[in-house]
């Protein structure tokens, strides 16, 4: 199991299911019972009047200090499916009869769809202060980011997100090894992946994950400017040097970490005057960039590492596509 996995069991069960379902016996369970909690994760961040029962105890196993805030549908989904799982488990290990959470309707988990920062938008956002969950810049827009940051340590491993989509585990955690510049291109082998502060290296998120990137000439000369440079520290260092053989490091060539790498973007985008987006998003807008290039929609799921199926059917001379790409703008562009 991942650790990311694990830690978001423990946190499901420690904030909703033990709370929410722990004092009944697994033989007692019934769907009214879940849908009872389901109906009290909605109420965390309301003043309901009067408080479930079920309410007062998902808010004393939280901290007093900061308000509870309210739940998405996405995350409620993944709360029962951690329940699912668990319940599954028992009707495997013949513990219970059925899965009683199987026929438990949940909301939708539906994902919010990109939009682009237009300069509707912005004004928008410059009056109200209100932005959309998820958005991507324009090409304009990316590229005033870019030049804003062209003499910031971190240039180069934005440079590369912009450009070619990465993940911001996947960026942190490259090494030198997986990288051909002279054939132009790099493998995604691993990635690091925050949990809470601490950091652990794991495998890339998923099969499609794991996959080669082409690099553009102007990529390849950044990575070599990049690379020249690191040269330069380790020599400066000296003995203290940290043998990492990842890309992007500190001065002592020590790991990077991925809330450093976000922060920086936050303070860079800001100096440009650009209205916010997400680190993430950066891989989005390189998305958008590369399908309003013409580039093939296969093309750029396999660049970004999304699963993406194709499947012919119906009557002769018809072609059904069924496409499963997780990126919402991909979704929306496609």
């Amino acid at each position: 199991m991942r650790a990311t996995t694990r830690r978001s069991y423990r946190e499901h069960i420690a904030l909703y299911l033990k709370p929410g379902l722990g004092h009944l016996r697994l033989t007692d369970l019934r769907e009214l019972d879940i849908e009872r909690l389901y109906a009290a994760m909605r109420e965390l961040g309301t003043e309901p009047m009067p408080r479930s029962a079920i309410l007062d105890r998902l808010l004393a196993v939280r901290s007093q200090d900061t308000p509870p805030q309210p739940l998405s549908p996405a995350r409620i989904r993944r709360v029962h499916a951690t329940l699912m799982s668990a319940l599954g488990s028992a009707v495997k290990r013949k513990r219970i009869a059925l899965n009683v959470a199987a026929h438990v309707e949940v909301p939708s988990g539906h994902r919010p769809r990109a939009v682009v920062w237009t300069d509707g938008r912005v004004a928008a956002w410059l009056r109200t202060g209100a932005r959309p969950p998820v958005a991507v810049w324009t090409a304009q827009q990316a590229g005033a980011f870019l030049d804003v940051a062209t003499e910031h340590r971190l240039y180069p491993l934005f440079h590369l997100i912009a450009y070619r989509g990465l993940r911001r585990g996947e960026a942190v955690g490259l090494r030198w090894e997986d990288i051909d510049l002279d054939a132009g291109l790099f493998r995604v082998s691993q990635q690091i992946v925050q949990l809470g502060w601490a950091t652990e290296v794991g495998d890339p998120k998923s099969d499609s994950g794991a996959r080669t990137v082409n690099l553009d000439a102007g990529t390849i000369g950044v990575l070599r400017l990049w690379r020249a440079q690191q040269d330069d520290e380790r020599r400066t260092w000296g003995g203290a040097w940290r043998h990492t053989g990842l890309v992007f490091t500190r001065e002592d060539g020590s790991a990077l970490h991925p809330d450093m790498a976000t922060r920086s973007f936050e303070r860079l985008y800001r100096a440009a005057g650009l209205p916010p987006i997400r680190l993430h998003d950066l891989r989005h807008t390189a998305a958008s960039l590369a399908l309003q290039a013409g580039v093939p929609l296969k093309v750029v799921s396999e660049q970004l590492g999304h699963s993406m199926q194709v499947t012919t059917g119906g009557p002769p001379g018809t072609r059904t596509q069924n496409l499963r790409i997780k990126s919402p703008l991909l979704c929306q562009l496609s």
